[in-house]
């Protein structure tokens, strides 16, 4: 599966395909196992450019968290 390598240099709409031919529990595990880690740390910086952009456009709020429950 080379493709599987080269998907995040090449972006999400590669990574996109790849999880479109996922057709069983193996072809999951290697996906996860591949690209999951790096998919949580995207949306970890996500969350932190929301929270920049937030306190950037409002200086009167001292601090920002945007978390889950």
């Amino acid at each position: 599966m080379p493709a599987v390598k080269m998907s995040w240099l090449n972006g999400p709409l590669v990574m996109l395909q790849e999880a479109r031919a996922i057709n069983d529990e193996e072809s999951l595990r290697e996906f996860m196992a591949e690209h999951g880690e790096k998919i949580i740390d995207q949306l970890g910086i996500e969350v932190d450019r929301i929270e920049d952009e937030i306190t950037c456009n409002h200086p009167d709020i001292v601090h920002v968290d945007l978390e889950a429950q």
